[in-house]
């Protein structure tokens, strides 16, 4: 009686020997997936920064180009009447 509970036992220990295996394995490859992701997201926000300083650069041009164009109108304006 006692061995076959040893060779339960035993068998109980393989089986959630290998269920943790599993386990470890599935939570190694989350990880290895999170870190892709992450690297993929920086990735994206590091251009997507890129892309409003860009942005903000054009602002200010366009921002300068209308001031400037807005004064020109009111010179020719006051000349005019």
């Amino acid at each position: 009686m006692k061995e076959s509970n040893e060779e339960t036992l035993a068998a109980t220990v393989e089986i959630l020997s290998k269920k943790l295996d599993d386990i470890i394995n599935k939570q190694k490859d989350i990880e290895n997936e999170l870190q892709r992701n992450n690297k993929i997201i920086m990735q994206r926000m590091n251009k997507a920064q890129e892309y409003n300083e860009i942005d903000d650069m054009r602002c200010k041009v366009l921002n300068n180009q209308l001031n400037d164009l807005l004064k020109r109108i009111i010179e020719i304006d006051e000349k005019l009447y």
